[in-house]
């Protein structure tokens, strides 16, 4: 079984790198990269949906080679959701679950504060209460420089989401929350539920909102546990043939 993840706002592989460490031999981790870190560090960052599903959706459909999950943080739960969309409307094989993490769901995104519009010193503020920067950012002006666009980037697209009704997945989905999150409520969380129309489970996680490190065996247990036991029919479910060409939009 592959999994793969998809990171939160500002995040990378270097985000997953905890669960990494735990997760069963018999799970496959792989982390889809977006542009502006890491690897991609040259490339630049994109903020609108569309143009990120389609580099994420090219690099889905390269790698996978057998039955595979989906696992979004935060942002990278709205990505994973879209993501999971397209792949069950396309000809390529469709994903088996789908984990979502620190996140409500999408239907009520209005909930979320908008801070891309920001200025730099209160964005950093806002989003840093949720405990993924570190101080030295604030005092640190290269560092700021590399590390402002991409989340600046990130939010723009988080801001510009719009949430679009369709019949739930015919996929199972479990959505994860962490204890102490300060920004996202566990009842935002569980509303998860009503986009499968299939098998739904929910965990409460010990950590903040970034329990990805902070819970990171707990959480392979979790995924690990899920996965064995999936339903027989995606356990015997095989893969269409992918297409010939990843299918690109301009907008």
């Amino acid at each position: 079984m592959q999994l793969f993840c998809l990171p939160y706002a500002g995040g990378g592989a270097t985000g997953f790198h905890s669960l990494r460490e735990h997760v069963a031999g018999e799970i496959e981790l792989h982390v889809l990269s977006l542009p502006g870190r890491e690897q991609r560090f040259s490339e630049p960052p994109i903020d609108r949906l569309m143009p990120m599903l389609d580099c994420l959706q090219a690099q889905l459909q390269q790698s996978v080679t057998g039955p595979y999950a989906l696992y979004g943080h935060s942002m990278g739960a709205l990505l994973a959701f879209e993501l999971a969309h397209r792949q069950m409307a396309g000809a390529g094989p469709r994903p088996q679950h789908l984990f979502v993490a620190a996140r409500g769901a999408p239907a009520l995104d209005g909930e979320y504060e908008r801070y891309s519009h920001l200025p730099d010193r209160e964005f950093l503020e806002r989003i840093g209460r949720f405990g993924g920067l570190h101080p030295a950012i604030f005092d640190t002006p290269e560092l700021l420089q590399l590390v402002l666009p991409i989340l600046r980037a990130d939010f723009r697209l988080l801001d510009r989401y719009q949430y679009l009704p369709r019949p739930p997945l015919q996929i199972p989905i479990t959505s994860l929350h962490g204890a102490d999150d300060p920004g996202v409520r566990e009842d935002w969380v569980r509303a998860w539920q009503s986009e499968t129309s299939t098998d739904y489970r929910h965990h409460r996680l010990r950590g903040g909102h970034f329990f990805l490190a902070e819970a990171a065996a707990e959480l392979s247990a979790v995924i690990g546990d899920t996965l064995k036991n999936r339903p027989q029919q995606y356990r015997e479910q095989q893969p269409a043939a992918l297409p010939d060409e990843a299918s690109i939009s301009s907008y």
